[in-house]
């Protein structure tokens, strides 16, 4: 019967004019990611983009994914073509997944899988970039992964000031603690710049430090290229420890 309903949890759907929705939820039932692809009001492509909800609540309204490669247009998050997508579970680490692949439309085969893992205290995702012959070398200039508040208000207590730290954490009203993170083995080394946070709509944004010889790079490399994890988490400061320390296995 569980094996029924995580299956179920897990099944593709489509909703409000989204498309190619799929949802990956936590093993207890309390967190679910969703990811999708739709048209941002004003844009002119379509763009990879989720949501997290808490107890069946937004926790995190739409937001967008996307890496921008130096020399190439659009975002690598733009214009995607949806192929296929694999779910599991991962009884021992107490966690549901999802791969989604994407191949972005009229870019001559640019490739773009999302990982996601849903833990009972959050939410992971990571940018894998499988090898083909338009991004064999790989020059990425920033990343604009957003994440926008269901509660917006809790952010206006920040000073202004042009980048945050990560973790970066915030109290939202009737939720409590949510802190945003990166992880990973990718995240500690040193050939991944760090990463940062702006404000940006009704959330933040990430902000990658620049390379000091090359200020237009961020980070220089070749695929096939794994990402640092982006995690968003709900629970007590005790609950985060032991999940990113899962994460950066």
């Amino acid at each position: 019967m569980r094996a029924f309903q995580i299956a179920l949890l897990l099944f593709p759907l489509a909703l409000h004019g989204q498309q190619d929705e799929r949802r990956v939820v936590s093993p207890n039932g309390q967190l679910e990611f969703r990811l999708f692809v739709a048209q941002p009001d004003g844009a002119l492509f379509s763009r990879i983009g989720y949501q997290v909800f808490l107890r069946g609540k937004p926790l995190i309204t739409t937001s967008w994914m996307g890496l921008d490669i130096r020399d190439q247009e659009p975002f690598l998050g733009e214009n995607p073509g949806f192929m296929s997508s694999e779910t599991a579970s991962n009884e021992s680490d107490h966690y549901n997944s999802l791969v989604a692949k994407y191949m972005q439309n009229g870019s001559l085969g640019r490739r773009l899988d999302v990982e996601v893992r849903a833990y009972d205290n959050g939410v992971a995702f990571r940018y894998v970039i499988p090898q083909s012959n338009p991004i064999e070398v790989i020059l990425i200039r920033d990343e604009a992964t957003q994440f926008n508040y269901a509660q917006p208000g809790a952010l206006s207590h920040l000073a202004a000031q042009p980048d945050f730290d990560l973790p970066f954490t915030v109290e939202e009203p009737g939720i409590g603690r949510v802190t945003i993170a990166d992880a990973g083995p990718e995240a500690k080394s040193p050939k991944y710049p760090r990463t940062y946070l702006i404000r940006a709509d009704n959330g933040m944004r990430t902000n990658l430090a620049r390379s000091k010889d090359e200020p237009t790079v961020a980070f220089a490399g070749k695929t096939p290229l794994i990402w640092p994890w982006r995690v968003v988490l709900a629970g007590s400061e005790r609950e985060e420890i032991e999940t990113l320390k899962n994460l950066n296995h």
